[in-house]
């Protein structure tokens, strides 16, 4: 069980609610993007004021700041949407539309594109290809990887604060004031 605020990143006993460790990865304010966690590291933006994407190791006990934290990235790093994992690579887009490829183990930067647009929405990941959503309603899909490669741009009419969800084949979408749902049709 992890809990972040605005200065720690605490795991818990989710049985028993008892502190396993915490990690001080801040000194900001709201920490609104959730943590991702993979393969034994928790990936964490740290919000407002101090914008880092910090990578921490799982398995230490107690105050393990000094120990367990594995980098620290701090270029665009979003403040509102979360960063996503597919393969060995982080996918995140900033506030002012910056998307960043960065490598899960190192903290390396692979690319840097301007996406255009505002973006509170989480990025989503599927089949091999990485989703953002504007808040004008732009999608820009690329193919996961290690350089920027874009397939396509769809835009939907409505303002887009939320972040997409994959049900099976579909794609659902929510927007101001609609809801869409996305996908191949079935004509017999």
């Amino acid at each position: 069980l992890i809990s972040v605020g605005a200065q720690w990143l605490v795991s818990y006993d989710p049985e028993t609610g008892a502190e396993w460790w915490r990690a001080q990865i801040g000194t900001g304010h709201a920490c609104v993007p959730r943590p991702v966690h993979a393969r034994g590291i928790v990936f964490v933006c740290t919000g407002y004021w101090t914008h880092e994407l910090v990578a921490v190791n799982t398995t230490g006990r107690g105050d393990v700041t000094d120990t367990h934290i594995i980098w620290r990235y701090s270029k665009q790093v979003p403040e509102v949407s979360s960063p996503v994992l597919w393969n060995e690579e982080l996918y995140m887009v900033s506030s002012m539309g910056i998307a960043t490829c960065v490598d899960a183990k190192t903290g390396k930067e692979h690319w840097v594109h301007r996406l255009g647009g505002n973006y509170v929405a989480s990025p989503t990941v599927a089949d091999g290809h990485v989703f953002f959503t504007s808040k004008e309603g732009v999608t820009t899909v690329i193919e996961a990887g290690k350089e920027y490669k874009e397939i396509a741009r769809n835009e939907l009419f409505g303002e887009t604060f939320a972040s997409m969800a994959n049900y099976r084949d579909y794609w659902i979408i929510r927007t101001h004031p609609d809801l869409f749902c996305i996908g191949r049709s079935e004509v017999e």
